[in-house]
Parts: C-alpha cells; structure tokens; sequence
C-alpha cells in the first residue's frame, strides 16, 4: 500500500464541525463515484490533489455540508487521499442512517473516464483501511443502498465480486466486465517458472495480464499468495494443472487463450 496523502498534503480546509458521527461497528464501505467525466489522464503525472480540493468546495461551499462527503478517495494513478478518514461517518450514502452505517470511499472517475488497475487497487487499499478501523467484511456500491447510478456499472460489478474487499475469497471476473477479445500473440516467455516469491519485470507483466482480464490483483511486481490465489483460480478455468506455477503453457494461455467466462 502505498502512503495515504493525508488531508494536510493535498491542502484541505478545515471541516466546519466534526460531521456525522460512525456507529461502533459500521456495517462495511459503500464505493463511489463522482457522477460527471473528470477528464484525469493516468498518463500524465499526478494532479489529483487539486481535483480533491475542487470536490471539497463544492461539498461545502455549493451544499453547505461540513466537509467533503468521503472517508476516502482513489485516483487513477493509484494514490489514496484521506477525506473524512476514519471514524467518522460520510455525507455520501444518502440517508443518516446509511452514513452512519458505512465508509464511503470515492473513485475519481465518472463515466467515460478510464479506469486503471492502479485506481482499483487504491480502492482496495482504501476499504483495507476501513477494515482495519473496525468496519464490518461487506463492500458494495453506493447503488446498493440508494436509489442512484452511483458508482456506474464496471464499478459496481467489481465491487460485487469481491474486487476491492482483501478479506473476499478470490472471486473470477465478473461477466459484465469481461471483453471477448481475439487471441492474441503471446509475449515471450521469461525463461523461467514465476511462483510464489519471484519479484520484478516478468511479474509485473503476468499482474498486468491478468488485471486486462479483469481479475481484481494488484500490478507491484510481487507475486505473493493473493497472485498465486488468482494464477490457480485462472488455470483451472482454463483446464490446466493447477499448481500455481506460471511456467511456458500457463504464460501462452494468458495471451491465447479466450476470454470468457
């Protein structure tokens, strides 16, 4: 997890009262979106702060609430900034009693905007946080428990299979996020098997792979036991011997195998 942009360094204001209060034990998180195209290119560098501060004036200034609506809030680029933090409840998820109830944690995207695997593994990091401060195992959109589009489709299908929750069992991809692609030239292989352990520039690649076929993992290069988690649910959709191993079939079947469920 990278380090969490505290409300100091991205220049918060002040909040006008300390908000809503949490319950005790909040049920979960509630995943957002901002509802309009922000236009954030992943490509370029880092600007989020400034679209934070702008979504903080509005909160305040245009509807008068306390502060900004989330506890949290995760940009393409894979940063997390801190919002409302933790232990207090959000003005996000529609009712008092929903705010009390649950975190929300915002997605700096709207539709039409891309999402990237460094924006979802920031989710990720954000309900983790959330988990850590008490909140309860369940994660969903904010369309779950208010009549809105919020947080859009990909997000919310993502959401429902577990791909933001750490304490969720390693779900496959869900089917509306899946593209049906051609196969596709595989690249070479690295010339030697990618376990539990290996580190680096193969790694990374086999991550990004498997995060283009909409498996919920983290691209860091490391392949830890949540990889392997995903390498074995992956081999055995695809009939090949499940051992967690990413040798020369596993690799090939990556890039030619179909994409589908």
């Amino acid at each position: 997890m990278q380090a969490i942009i505290t409300r100091a360094g991205w220049n918060a204001r002040p909040p006008r009262s300390a908000g809503n209060a949490i319950n005790a034990r909040p049920e979960g998180v509630r995943i957002h979106w901002e509802g309009t195209r922000l236009g954030i290119d992943p490509a370029k560098p880092c600007a989020c702060a400034a679209v934070v501060r702008r979504i903080q004036g509005v909160h305040m200034d245009e509807r008068e609430w306390a502060d900004i609506a989330y506890n949290f809030l995760a940009c393409p680029h894979g940063r997390l900034f801190e919002g409302r933090g933790v232990r207090r409840g959000s003005a996000a998820n529609g009712t008092t009693e929903a705010n009390a109830a649950w975190y929300a944690v915002c997605a700096l995207v709207g539709p039409g905007d891309e999402q990237t695997p460094e924006l979802h593994a920031a989710l990720r990091d954000a309900v983790a946080v959330c988990q850590g401060a008490g909140a309860g195992p369940q994660v969903g959109g904010h369309r779950d428990g208010y009549a809105t589009e919020c947080p859009g489709d990909q997000l919310h299908e993502l959401a429902q299979a577990g791909a933001f929750n750490p304490s969720a069992p390693v779900k496959r991809p869900p089917a509306a996020a899946v593209k049906h692609e051609p196969a596709a030239q595989a690249p070479a292989f690295p010339g030697v098997n990618l376990h539990n352990g290996s580190t680096g520039a193969a790694v990374r690649r086999l991550q990004k792979r498997l995060s283009d076929r909409h498996w919920s993992i983290k691209v860091d290069g490391d392949f830890g036991d949540k990889t392997e988690a995903i390498v074995r649910a992956f081999q055995d959709e695809k009939g090949l011997t499940v051992d967690g191993i990413v040798g020369p079939n596993t690799w090939q079947a990556l890039w030619t195998a179909p994409v589908t469920l």
